[in-house]
């Protein structure tokens, strides 16, 4: 809050107080998610490209993700949810979840990469550029399990042009395992 130029005196069981500062925030931040499972995910895959096969996965480590945003104005934080209805200890990094999205959000194991726009920054942006050194941040690329041989070396060619050493690999995952996730999507 303070970088965004607000002074709220939040008061302990003041929920005025609360309310008022988490509709700042939802004009003022942004958010990007990255998930610390430690394989690849079809689910995932499905819920993010939707079949795009000219699509890619980058792998990191929480140590390079805070390396590659050393001295950005941002947050990196664990995202816990907590059944609907049940006491949350930290109202910022935690969610409710209903019966439904159990599963989805237990798989995703979310990581986020939060920052707010500076107090002369106009709000309701659509997005907030925030440099990261990708040399740092990516350790690994995965492309989408039925990309071509093309777009794997378009990628290779890209990272070469940026210096990223990061090796590319298909993804481990079959066609079959996405299609088998949506399938158990769609019911």
């Amino acid at each position: 809050m303070d970088l965004a130029g607000f002074k709220v005196p939040v008061g302990k069981g003041d929920g005025a107080h609360l309310k008022w500062t988490n509709e700042i925030l939802r004009k003022r931040a942004f958010i990007h998610c990255w998930s610390i499972r430690s394989k690849e995910s079809a689910l995932m895959w499905n819920s993010c490209v939707h079949g795009d096969s000219r699509s890619i996965v980058v792998r990191s480590t929480v140590g390079c993700l805070l390396s590659a945003l050393e001295g950005q104005p941002v947050e990196i934080l664990r995202m816990l949810y907590y059944p609907a209805g049940k006491p949350r200890p930290d109202w910022s990094y935690t969610a409710p979840f209903s019966a439904k999205d159990k599963a989805t959000h237990i798989h995703e194991r979310e990581l986020r990469v939060l920052t707010l726009l500076e107090s002369d920054e106009a709000e309701n942006a659509d997005h907030k550029l925030i440099p990261a050194d990708l040399k740092k941040l990516i350790r690994k690329v995965f492309v989408h399990p039925a990309s071509s041989k093309e777009f794997q070396l378009e990628v290779r060619n890209e990272l070469k042009i940026h210096g990223i050493l990061a090796p590319i690999a298909k993804s481990q995952l079959q066609t079959h395992d996405l299609e088998l996730m949506a399938l158990g999507q769609a019911r």
